[in-house]
């Protein structure tokens, strides 16, 4: 009598088989004489596509190979995901146009039993599927002899509707994409404990393998054989990936470019001008420009090569080089400040401009406008507990009662442009004439809003820095924190007070790069920000270990005692939240904050009825997961994903909130790879919803944020994807910063799209898994087991 065993395929879509990547093992009893197909057989690891609503059919072919009759007692289906979508029959079933006699003699089946299977003979079962919607469907047959033998196989069908089918992959990703680079020697060592000796050394070293890195990787990115276009008096070039930063080129890199048929000419040499979403102005240095205008044609193919410019490098090692840490008053209050820089601040009351501001905020905002030098002065806190509010109220009150000059920077230009938007609202036309606005001379001029123009200086549509004789008339000057470089030629003192918003996101020297050469002995320095959210952005996974991904707020908060200890002295903690609905909040501040979130009441915790039309399971839990089991794939030579059956999910929900009200304008969708913004928008075609990765919702959030997570292939079967999301910083698995601000976007309604086999191999997404599930709230393809922790749900983390 043979031994039952179990066939296991490789589950790619998320299945409790094991994993042995995308071939199919076969595995049976070794006396069993049966050969057994492998219906709906996947190809090039992808299963096959049907249409919901029509009939996919395929063949079981059991050959009996041995000499004697073999009795079946069945072959039945053993699942079937959704249940009850395949069957089994004896016949073919009929075609979508057979008569009404011939669907009368079809008999579909969950089981045929009593077999034979005569010596050298094939006994021939048809499987078929219909789906009733889309995404991944399943299904495990047994085969079954008297013998107690037992042949397993299982079917994977993917079911595509009108508008997943129009965004099938037409060229398939052929290009392999090497990220492994050689470990950078170390000029220092880095396993020293940072401290005022070894800063330089320490973040030089840092610094230099990064750049060694970057070099390294930029040039893995070269491109043969493509087109390049005239757009106005620059040329232009498509680069796949580019908005993921593969490759990550920004304006003043360097690129070559020579003819694709002349492999000995010379190439021409030119910088990047512009950076856009999927390509690349730039220009040739003069001389080449003019040999290659000479044999420019449109149909030409050209070989290209990119560069690395380390002129950011190089301004992020002035901010830490040497002779700034020679500079006792940026080392004893700024680096490193401790007890010996203890100090009482005497607060009073003011007339707040916002009237708003909570007891906690005003609280902060009192000791920011009494403070006299000193250690920097640190607000942090969840998303939505006004952080930017409240460091816009002490600008305001600092600039009312004359106080002095003011430096207020961000990481980015979003960052930047929100805090000149919220400061100019709040304040109505008070400071029009007295605010600035530093643009890089990079920016391109059409990426600000016009309303802000007026705020900027600028010469033909290019953004320049004034003279420093015009630069110390503004009493608010607002810049990215790179850009602020430009203001090294201002004296020391000239700034009374430098913000820092949103410091969690930045690297510790680019921090430093306002406060090295602008902060004055008695500088007031605020930094505010989250470190649970998006953290600084290092390419070097090496020089992120070892410290470069540690944001400066970080190290205060984690490092220094005065910060620790919450001395309120020198650090406030923001916990009522004024954004999200409580359910939304509830999670994240159990799983980032440890429960210190705390939902303002003017949220309610009703939700609002007109979100009632996607069929919310918990009307009073606006949290949606939504399981679909869809395929990741890529095209062309991109190296970003799509899942197109998630797109269809999400295409659905956005038009039936639109159906019932909801303005285009409420509606965010956030995913992390660019491949699945684009094929959104495709399908969409609805330009006020915002749809992008995390970094472009910075300082954004929307009534409804859809998530779609776009992985849909098991995490064992994809080390290498895992291990690519991971170096570029992408994909929400093993990323919880990324996670928790995407959920955080959120006021009053959350759904995730996405697969719940992938996610819950991720600690943080089990959770919100088990969240949703437990305050019935989870909806689509069967739920995997979920790992159970004591205190379930409502005990998120301990």
């Amino acid at each position: 009598m043979g031994q039952p065993w179990s066939l296991h395929q490789s589950n790619a879509y998320g299945h409790n088989h094991r994993d042995d990547g995308f071939s199919v093992a076969h595995v049976q009893s070794e006396e069993c004489p049966l050969v057994v197909n492998y219906p709906f057989h996947l190809t090039n690891g992808k299963p096959k596509s049907v249409l919901v609503g029509e009939t996919s059919v395929d063949t079981i072919c059991i050959v009996n190979e041995s000499s004697e009759p073999v009795r079946l007692c069945a072959v039945s289906i053993h699942t079937s995901d959704p249940a009850g979508s395949f069957v089994l029959s004896m016949m073919k079933p009929p075609s979508k146009n057979a008569g009404e006699e011939a669907n009368k003699h079809f008999v579909a089946l969950d089981s045929v039993e009593d077999l034979t299977v005569q010596p050298q003979q094939t006994l021939k079962i048809w499987l078929s599927c219909m789906p009733k919607d889309i995404g991944l469907h399943s299904a495990t047959v047994d085969v079954k002899t008297d013998e107690e033998d037992i042949v397993q196989r299982i079917a994977f069908l993917l079911a595509d509707d009108n508008v997943s089918v129009k965004l099938f992959s037409k060229e398939p990703c052929l290009r392999e994409f090497n990220f492994q680079y050689a470990c950078k020697h170390k000029p220092y060592d880095l396993s020293e404990e940072l401290s005022m000796k070894n800063y330089s050394e320490f973040f030089t070293s840092l610094l230099e393998i990064e750049k060694l890195h970057l070099k390294e990787y930029m040039s893995s990115y070269g491109m043969e054989g493509v087109s390049i276009r005239r757009t106005g008096s620059y040329l232009s070039l498509e680069v796949p990936g580019l908005a993921e930063q593969r490759p990550s080129l920004v304006p003043g890199d360097y690129i070559a470019v020579s003819n694709h048929f002349q492999n000995d000419a010379q190439p021409y040499k030119g910088y990047i001008h512009s950076v856009e979403v999927d390509k690349i102005l730039f220009t040739l240095d003069w001389f080449d420009y003019d040999w290659f205008d000479y044999d420019y044609q449109p149909k030409n193919k050209y070989d290209v090569f990119f560069s690395y410019s380390d002129t950011n490098m190089r301004r992020l090692s002035l901010s830490v080089c040497k002779r700034i840490c020679k500079r006792k008053h940026i080392c004893d209050r700024i680096m490193f400040p401790g007890q010996a820089s203890c100090r009482e601040v005497k607060k009073k009351g003011y007339d707040y401009l916002n009237r708003s501001i909570d007891p906690e905020q005003a609280d902060a905002i009192n000791r920011i406008i009494g403070l006299q030098g000193g250690a920097p002065y640190v607000i942090y806190g969840p998303p939505g507990t006004g952080k930017t509010c409240t460091l816009i109220e002490a600008i305001w009150q600092l600039y009312k009662s004359a106080r002095g000059k003011i430096l207020v920077c961000a990481p980015s230009n979003a960052a930047a442009d929100h805090i000149l938007e919220k400061l100019v609202s709040t304040s109505c036309l008070f400071l029009k004439e007295h605010i600035f606005r530093l643009n890089s001379p990079k920016r391109k001029f059409n990426k600000m809003k016009p309303s802000l123009l007026e705020f900027c200086f600028y010469e033909n549509k290019e953004f320049r820095c004034p003279p420093v004789k015009a630069l110390k008339r503004y009493n608010i000057v607002i810049s990215t924190n790179m850009s602020s470089s430009n203001l090294w030629g201002l004296p020391e003192d000239h700034f009374t007070h430098i913000f820092l918003d949103d410091a969690g996101q930045c690297s510790e020297p680019e921090t430093m790069v306002p406060l090295s050469h602008l902060c004055g002995r008695d500088t007031v320095v605020v930094v505010a920000g989250d470190p649970m959210q998006l953290g600084p952005v290092v390419f070097c996974e090496q020089a992120e270990k070892d410290g470069l991904g540690k944001s400066y707020l970080q190290r205060l908060l984690c490092d220094i005692e005065v910060y620790h200890s919450c001395n309120p002295n020198y650090v406030k903690m923001l916990v009522k939240n004024y954004r999200c609905h409580p359910a939304i909040l509830e999670l994240t501040s159990q799983l980032y904050y440890g429960g210190q979130s705390i939902a303002s009441p003017s949220k309610g915790d009703e939700v609002a009825s007109i979100y009632d039309c996607i069929g919310l399971p918990n009307k009073k839990f606006p949290v949606l997961f939504f399981g679909i089991q869809g395929c990741d794939d890529r095209e062309r030579t991109s190296p970003s994903w799509f899942n197109r059956i998630e797109v269809t999910r999400v295409v659905y929900l956005i038009t039936t909130l639109r159906g019932a009200g909801v303005s285009e304008a409420d509606i965010g969708v956030i995913t992390p790879y660019r491949g699945q913004v684009c094929k959104i928008n495709k399908a969409l075609k609805m330009p006020q919803v915002l749809v992008g990765t995390a970094e472009q919702f910075l300082a954004q959030e929307r009534e409804i944020i859809i998530i779609s997570t776009v992985r849909s292939t098991l995490k064992h079967a994809t080390l290498k994807h895992e291990e690519f999301d991971k170096i570029f910083n992408l994909g929400f698995l093993n990323n919880p910063r990324r996670s928790h601000f995407a959920m955080t976007r959120a006021r009053s309604l959350l759904i995730i799209v996405g697969n719940p086999h992938i996610m819950t191999k991720d600690t943080h997404w089990d959770k919100l898994l088990k969240y949703c599930r437990d305050n019935g709230s989870y909806v689509g393809c069967a739920l995997p087991p979920l790992e159970e922790q004591e205190g379930g749900a409502a005990d998120l983390v301990r």
